[in-house]
């Protein structure tokens, strides 16, 4: 059975929850599909990269190659989400350089605020 991420064991005070978190996490998780395992923990572990949730970097990395993933597999996991957050940042930080319109809206501003 797939073992589960400690992040669950904080909610032994609410075990319904606790086992419903835990049922999630296994049915997803838990055998291949449409995507063998090695997949969606590759998938798993770029979406916590993402997140900055370093227990669970560890904790999906560890699945990963428990399935036979090497680690240029997953430091190219690691190197697509560098870039994607690295590219955000940069495609955010260009907002500096817009100059207001003549109404005080900045061209291309779609926020609203």
């Amino acid at each position: 059975m797939t073992r589960v991420p400690p992040f669950i064991e904080p909610l032994a005070p609410l075990p319904e929850f606790k086992d419903q978190v835990a049922d999630l996490f296994r049915s997803v998780f838990g055998e291949a599909d449409a995507l063998d395992l090695k997949t969606k923990y590759l998938i798993g572990l770029a979406i916590d990269i993402s997140a900055n949730l370093p227990g669970g970097v560890r904790n999906l990395a560890q699945m990963a190659r428990e399935q036979g993933a090497t680690d240029a597999e997953i430091m190219s996991v690691a190197r697509i989400c560098f870039a994607g957050s690295g590219f955000q940042k940069l495609v955010s930080s260009l907002v500096a350089l817009q100059r207001p319109k003549a109404d005080g809206v900045a061209a291309g501003d779609t926020s609203a605020g």
